[in-house]
C-alpha cells in the first residue's frame, strides 16, 4: 500500500488529495503521475479507495474497483471537453500494444530498453467510465464538465468503457 510513494510523485500528487491515501496501489499512483504529466491538465480526485460502508453510502456498485485494497481506481473531475479529451487521450496512449508485444517477442534489445517498453505496455488503462456533470459542476463549469473513472483493476473485466447518462 502507498506509504512511501508520496515524495516520488510530488508535487503532482499529495496525500491530502486522497481520502484514503494509504489504501492506494503504488504502481497505480506512479501510472497516474505519468498520466497527469503527459495530459498536462490538473487532476482533481473526487474518489479513490472506498471502504465497503462508504461505497454503499455513495451508491457504488457492490464489486466496485474503488473497494479493492490496494486500490487502483480514481474518479477525476474534468471541467471542459478539452480536459476530458487530454486525459482520455493519454490514458489510451499506447494505441499499438499488440504491435509492441510482437516486436518485443522477435527482437533482442538492451535490457533497459526492453524494461522501458514492457513498462509502457503496463501503462494502459483497463477500465474507463465517463459521467455527465453533477448539478454543481454544470452550474460552475458548464455542460462539458463531468467525471472520468479510471482504473487498472485486475479482478474486474478488462478493456471496458462505459458512459453514464
Amino acid at each position: 500500500m502507498a506509504k512511501t510513494i508520496w515524495g516520488e510523485i510530488a508535487p503532482f500528487f499529495a496525500r491530502g488529495e486522497f481520502r484514503y491515501p494509504d489504501r492506494m496501489d503504488e504502481d497505480f499512483l506512479r501510472w497516474l503521475h505519468r498520466l497527469r504529466t503527459r495530459a498536462g491538465v490538473p487532476f482533481r480526485i473526487t474518489s479513490d479507495h472506498r471502504p465497503s460502508s462508504h461505497n454503499a453510502a455513495v451508491g457504488g456498485v457492490t464489486n466496485s474497483a474503488h473497494t479493492e485494497d490496494p486500490c487502483s481506481a480514481v474518479d477525476l473531475e474534468v471541467r471542459s471537453s478539452r480536459e476530458r479529451f487530454l486525459v482520455l487521450r493519454e490514458a489510451f496512449a499506447g494505441d499499438c500494444p499488440d504491435t509492441l508485444r510482437e516486436i518485443l517477442a522477435r527482437v533482442t534489445l538492451p535490457e533497459d530498453l526492453r524494461t522501458r517498453a514492457e513498462r509502457a505496455l503496463g501503462d494502459l488503462v483497463r477500465r474507463v467510465g465517463i459521467y455527465p456533470p453533477t448539478a454543481s459542476q454544470r452550474a460552475r463549469y458548464g455542460v462539458n464538465a463531468g467525471t472520468i473513472h479510471l482504473d487498472r483493476s485486475t479482478r474486474l473485466p478488462q478493456d471496458v468503457a462505459w458512459v453514464s447518462v
